[in-house]
Order: C-alpha cells, then structure tokens, then sequence
C-alpha cells in the first residue's frame, strides 16, 4: 500500500493514497520570510525541542524523531533523536533527502508505510543512504499558516502507522510552541505583559513535556506510583482539586456503558456532593465534547483513553469552580499526550498478564505430561530442555544446561556428522 499526503484531520487509511501536489510552497517567499523571522534556522541544539523528540521516539518506539525545518535549498534539523551520523552533526541534508519537503509543499501529513513502494518518495537519496523505510511527519504550522517544516517519525522497516500515532505526532507538533512564542517576543518587545506570558507559556510546555519524558523514561517506578505522581502534576498545573482515570467496558463500547473509576487522586480531603454521580457525568462529557457542560460550578478538562481489547475510559481533571473555565489549547494537548500513555500502558500491562497466565498455563500443562520439550530458537539462539527431556536421556535437571551445544555433545559418534549435515543443509534452505 503507498503512502502519501492528505487533509491533516484525515485518518491514516485516507493519508494512504497520493494526491497530486499542488503549487511549490517550499520555494513561497512569505513562507521563507517568516521561517527567517523565528530565528530558528542554523540555531543551536535545543532542550525544549530535543525532549519532544526523544519522547516522540519513546511513544512511538521509532529509531528516529526529527523537528525538520524547510528552506528552499535544504532541511535543517532544529532537533534529530536517533539519526545516525554524519548527518547529526551536519544538522542538516540537502533536499534531495527531505520527506519533509513534502509535508509543507501540502501542508498536510505524509504518511508513508514503505517508501521503496512510493513513488512519491521512491527516489529520494533518504531510502538508499539513510535506510528511511517508513515515514510519518505532520505539518509544524504558524498562526499565519505558514508551515515551517515538518514533525516527523522514521523507521527503518516497513510500517503500518496508525491513527493513535498520528494523534501523538500531532500533540507533539502542536505542544512545540516555541516557534510561534519567539515570534510573539520579537513583535512584543514594547508589550512587557504579553512578553511575559509567552515566557511562562514556554516555561510551562517545557516542563510538561519534561514530566512526560522522565515518566515515559522511568524503568523503576511502579505504574501506580507513575499514575500518582501524573495526577498530582496535572491537578497543580490546571488549579484542580481532584482527577480520576475511569474505564468503560461493553460488548460493543457504547455510550450506554457504565463507567467504572480505577484510580483517582485529590488535593483536598472530603467529597463534592454526589461525586460518584458527578464523575460519571464528567465521564460522559469527555468522551462527548459536544455536549453542553453540565454544572456551571464544576470546572473539568479531560481526555479520552483508548485502552486494547475495544475498551476504552477517560482522564478527568476537575475541581468546584465559581464559573465555567476555559484552559488553553496546551493544556488540552497535554491531557491527551497523558491520556495516550496511560492507554498504551494499560494496553501493555493487559498484553503482559495475558502472556503470563499463558506461560503459566502451559508450563503446568507440560509439567502434566510425560512428553518432554526442546526447543530451540535458531534467531536468539535461545534454547530450552526441559526437565521431562532430560529424565528421558537420563539426566538430572541441574546436569545438563539450557545451551544450544548441548544438542551437539549428546550425538552418537556415528551419527554426529549425518545429523549435524541434515541440520546445516535444513538451515541453508
């Protein structure tokens, strides 16, 4: 299946089909000159872009993130996590090897699931001397329109990129504000107050995405524990008292549902009125934001959870408040990049108690048995004799060791060279 650009709002299916490309915006003067005007092209590595890659990287599990940035004869890398060198420390590739290029010439993301396949991108000096297989960058656009460059996803393996990782190539690009706040400092520079808050805006998007990261990073910490501290931060960062992670299981995930709370946290002690029936409420809100807010006294932001199986719940963050608030696009993009980790987490821990009870069953099953196992996996190398396997040939567990050239020792001399023959000419087919 190729890969190719469409409407930014599409899913990945409708990306995958190659629209003709429009009037060359790479090479647009008013594009140019407001890419000169934030100041970004040929500046220093960064920490605030560097962490919304290298947890772009993590989300996805992708070898490289890049924020690329387009002029008319080259991509800049204002932050590349993973890419290998020299280009990392060139910063920058002609663009005979830009992907990107054709997300600002559409303004719109290009997917790409295997770029050999592509006739868009088939051609581009990226696949033969970088191995860039698969590709997903969506559009780093100004307030202006005006599309500066490209966030992108690489992979050196054909890939099927889907929706969720396009939502969080999307919340990424979008928490990156940097661009549009230097431009607000550079035409405030007479506006104390207003260059004050970009400031703390930037401020407080570098710490989120920093939250995100060392969470995203922590290998030590329990998954409840992470879950604790995410609640707390988004309660402090929001003016919250309470916040409550809730799943909604169904034979068919259906608004009708009933919602069933797995974790909640509070700032304060003591209940608001009816605050099983409020949370259910919240609940329903979230997962329609079309509806009318319910109590012009409760103030609330949240997102949707997507979790495996066709479950799905909700992230809420909401507190008494004596009108209804409104919180900032970043703050709304924050709650969704929290809300797809916990979904791909709860995902994975779901995945993991599964394959263990797995395991479980069918060890006691082989247990069970008089047949005895060796198994051997040629990729890994990894072998496994079990203790059934070895009683067989007349050997005690603890005698003979899980290795793969144990298989070997064990052979007839007389037969050793026949079976290792068989064994070799098997492995060459």
């Amino acid at each position: 299946m190729h890969g190719s650009v469409a409407a930014p709002t599409a899913s990945v299916a409708s990306l995958l089909t190659v629209i003709a490309p429009r009037a060359n915006a790479v090479t647009d003067f008013e594009r140019l000159a407001a890419l000169q005007r934030t100041a970004l092209l040929d500046s220093p590595a960064e920490d605030s872009f560097d962490r919304l890659t290298r947890l772009a990287r993590r989300l996805l599990g992708v070898p490289v993130a890049l924020v690329s940035l387009i002029d008319e004869h080259r991509q800049f890398f204002k932050s590349a996590d993973g890419l290998p060198e020299p280009w990392a420390s060139l910063r920058e590739t002609p663009l005979s090897y830009s992907f990107c290029q054709h997300v600002v010439n559409q303004a719109a993301p290009l997917v790409v699931e295997d770029a050999r396949l592509n006739p868009l991108v088939s051609e581009n000096l990226a696949v033969r001397d970088l191995g860039v297989i698969a590709y997903a960058g969506v559009p780093l656009t100004l307030p202006d329109g005006h599309v500066l460059g490209s966030f992108a996803a690489i992979d050196v393996a054909p890939r099927k990129w889907t929706d969720d990782d396009l939502t969080t190539l999307r919340d990424l690009a979008a928490a990156m504000t940097e661009a549009e706040l230097r431009l607000s400092l550079d035409e405030a520079q007479k506006q104390t107050a207003n260059a004050q808050t970009a400031e703390s805006l930037l401020r407080q998007s570098e710490f989120r995405v920093r939250v995100m990261l060392d969470v995203a990073s922590d290998t030590f910490t329990s998954f409840p524990e992470k879950l604790k501290h995410l609640l707390r931060v988004g309660c402090q960062q929001f003016g919250l008292e309470r916040a409550f992670i809730a799943e909604q299981a169904g034979p068919d995930g259906g608004a009708a549902d009933p919602f069933s709370i797995a974790w909640s946290f509070s700032l304060v002690s003591g209940t608001l009125p009816e605050e099983k029936s409020l949370q259910e409420s919240l609940c329903r809100r979230v997962m329609a934001p079309h509806e009318k807010p319910l109590m012009a006294n409760i103030a609330f932001i949240g997102a949707p959870i997507r979790i495996a199986d066709g479950d799905r719940g909700c992230l809420c963050f909401y507190g008494a408040s004596s009108q209804q608030e409104m919180f900032a696009l970043s703050g709304q993009e924050f709650v969704n990049l929290l809300a797809q980790w916990i979904g791909s987490e709860m995902s994975r821990q779901r995945s993991e108690a599964a394959l263990a009870k797995t395991q479980e069953r069918y060890e006691l099953a082989l247990l069970g048995s008089k047949d005895g196992l060796w198994d051997w996996d040629i990729v890994s190398d990894d072998v496994i004799n079990s203790p059934r396997w070895k009683a067989m040939l007349g050997y005690a567990d603890h005698e003979l060791p899980n290795d793969p050239t144990v298989w070997d020792t064990l052979l007839h001399p007389e037969n050793k060279q026949a079976a290792l023959k068989s064994l070799n000419d098997y492995l060459a087919v």
